[in-house]
């Protein structure tokens, strides 16, 4: 009996608590409308990754009642369905940006995306190619200049409003590239993160583009009114495997 009581206790709704919710990624975090600026996305991210943005959802969650036979045999049906297919021929990229350029690269060739880690200079090989070895989850991977690579000049953290989307805080990051063993860490002044185009939708670069960033790039992409240059993935992992020799 008292486990019955337990149970009903955890999806009984309490409104007093989901009231004093305060929905601060709406306010502050990535969907405000004035832009993101928690000092908590610093280290979360995302405010999915935020204990408060969970615990909200778990106080939104406990006051749902559970579906009844009914209901569970419906969602069956509509669950065993065919998945029909809204986006087909759609490509998925993920966005970040190099000093004052942005740059879209295929999300399978990204693995992690994390806060920058201090680099141990490499005695006799860190060069204009290598910036060092990075401590990345216990394992000691090499951190390639994607900047120099393609000709780009680093910049200063900032609040960027060019990029896709709304004005944001900018925060640099450390993007690890390719699913081998162990893939190669390149430095970025910040991502955005993913969208989706159509292939029809690629431009031609301009000849006003460096010669680095041709060699290493597909074309141009119109993303969230923005610019962005769309890399060649393969061709970009062989320069950064080059770049260590």
């Amino acid at each position: 009996m008292a486990e019955e009581e337990s149970s009903s206790e955890l999806i009984q709704t309490d409104a007093d608590s989901r009231e004093s919710i305060d929905a601060c990624w709406q306010r502050i975090g990535v969907w405000a409308t004035n832009g993101a600026t928690c000092p908590e996305l610093k280290d979360v991210i995302h405010c999915r990754n935020c204990p408060t943005y969970v615990q909200a959802g778990r106080h939104c969650l406990a006051g749902q009642a559970l579906a009844d036979e009914q209901e569970m045999q419906q969602y069956s049906e509509l669950y065993r369905k065919a998945k029909v297919q809204t986006e087909a021929g759609l490509r998925k990229v993920t966005l970040f940006r190099l000093g004052d350029e942005w740059f879209a690269l295929d999300t399978a060739m990204v693995g992690n995306i994390l806060k920058p880690q201090p680099c141990c200079w490499v005695p006799h090989r860190s060069n204009k190619g290598i910036n060092g070895i990075a401590n990345i989850d216990g394992d000691a991977l090499v951190v390639v200049s994607l900047a120099k690579l393609l000709g780009i000049s680093a910049s200063q953290p900032q609040d960027t409003d060019n990029g896709p989307g709304k004005i944001n805080k900018a925060y640099p990051r450390m993007v690890t590239l390719g699913k081998s063993d162990k893939p190669l860490v390149v430095e970025v002044d910040e991502v955005w993160g993913q969208s989706r185009y159509s292939a029809d939708k690629v431009m031609p670069l301009p000849s006003t583009v460096s010669k680095a960033v041709q060699k290493y790039s597909i074309g141009l992409l119109e993303l969230e009114g923005t610019l962005v240059g769309l890399l060649d993935a393969s061709l970009l992992l062989y320069g950064l495997e080059q770049a260590m020799k």
